[in-house]
């Protein structure tokens, strides 16, 4: 039996164990490695990803969202789409329009898409593009950096580059860093440097509490050859040593020279208790090897710590995708829960507001989190493009 999230109700929907456990998580589900030349139909995906990218950057969520699910329908599709008849079927699943079928018979058969390059000429997107570059990611901690509402602010005031960005307006001291790394942050990130992070990140850590659990979540989680940031998630088998741990690594991290800016420091809000996490934001960088290797840029990293009753539910979470999440927080929605980074608990709504959350539920991996909604376990690779849940 299979349940379908393909509904236009996305739009709304809220946005917003031990070492030993989360070691092995990684090296039994995270072998699966992205191969594009393995995607049947990547050049009408990738357009489609145009399209869906242009329709963010206008604010059509419509359209976006069109989009969104029509690249996840054709790269499920079973075979290289080649044909009217291939197209045909692809019109037989639900949702997929006749507009949206044009396209992609239009794209097949001249190998682009003349709506595309006519909105990539805008020069509303070609100023867009460019602003939202400057360390603006749609990701799993929401909108940062640059976002729409000040891309159309600026645009409106007559900024068309960068320049007139440094020269006129009023930055703030994130979009300062994001412009000063604007190249850097703009490169993708190879997944064998996501690693080298991670175990340079993982060397300090263990200078400071060698018991805890570092697991690197994101795009590499989920089998993706390349990155846009490193998101590293931490936790100790023992919640008081939580306290203070993500500020003691940041300082460490610091005096390796590795931390080169600091979007978000640690918070000092509820830093003592056992149940507190929280979130490092910043610019790193890779020292230079002693056999010659010199790494060229700059990373994105993010650092959270989680206390071990949270960290399953913070592992689901920061894993992804954001349409997984969504999908995962609907469903339990309707079983009569409210899911979150970190707690599964049961759910009052009246009229679709939550009234009431009860006693949070205890789940000791990703697995039972899943086992408790009466769902089968998704691998973080199958995670990039799902399309349904089966019921356990």
């Amino acid at each position: 039996f299979f349940f379908f999230f393909f509904s236009f109700f996305y739009i709304w929907i809220e946005n917003h164990e031990t070492k030993r456990d989360a070691s092995q998580e990684v090296s039994e589900h995270d072998s699966k490695i992205e191969d594009e030349s393995c995607d049947l139909n990547y050049n009408i995906v990738s357009i489609l990803q145009e399209m869906q990218r242009i329709y963010e950057l206008m604010g059509d969520n419509w359209r976006e969202f069109a989009y969104k699910r029509a690249c996840g329908i054709v790269k499920m599709f079973p075979k290289k789409i080649e044909t009217e008849a291939d197209v045909a079927l692809l019109l037989k699943t639900k949702g997929f329009s006749k507009k949206l079928g044009a396209k992609v018979l239009e794209i097949i058969q001249t190998g682009q898409l003349k709506k595309l390059n006519e909105l990539k000429k805008l020069p509303q997107i070609e100023a867009s593009n460019l602003f939202m570059g400057i360390w603006n990611q749609t990701s799993l901690c929401g909108n940062r950096g640059v976002g729409h509402q000040t891309v159309t602010q600026w645009y409106r005031l007559g900024y068309r580059t960068l320049d007139d960005v440094r020269e006129k307006a009023a930055l703030n001291e994130r979009q300062k860093i994001g412009l000063k790394y604007y190249d850097d942050l703009r490169a993708k990130i190879p997944r064998c440097e996501v690693e080298e992070i991670e175990h340079f990140v993982k060397k300090e850590v263990m200078k400071i509490e060698s018991e805890c659990a570092l697991v690197t979540c994101g795009s590499y989680r989920r089998g993706k050859a390349e990155s846009g940031d490193v998101d590293l998630l931490i936790t100790h088998p023992r919640a008081k040593k939580i306290v203070g741990l993500l500020e003691k690594i940041v300082d460490q991290l610091n005096k390796a020279g590795f931390l080169k800016d600091h979007f978000s420091l640690p918070s000092h809000k509820n830093k003592h208790a056992v149940d507190h996490h929280d979130t490092y934001m910043g610019i790193c960088k890779l020292p230079d090897t002693a056999d010659g290797r010199v790494y060229k840029y700059c990373r994105h990293l993010d650092i959270k710590v989680f206390p071990p009753a949270a960290f399953p539910f913070a592992l689901l979470y920061f894993t992804g995708s954001d349409h997984f999440n969504r999908s995962m927080r609907y469903f339990a929605k309707k079983k009569g829960y409210t899911l979150s980074s970190y707690q599964l608990a049961p759910a009052i709504r009246l009229n679709n507001h939550k009234t009431h959350t009860g006693q949070p539920i205890l789940c000791s991996s990703e697995e039972q989190v899943f086992e408790v909604l009466g769902l089968k376990y998704v691998k973080p690779c199958d995670r990039n493009n799902h399309e349904y849940f089966e019921f356990s």
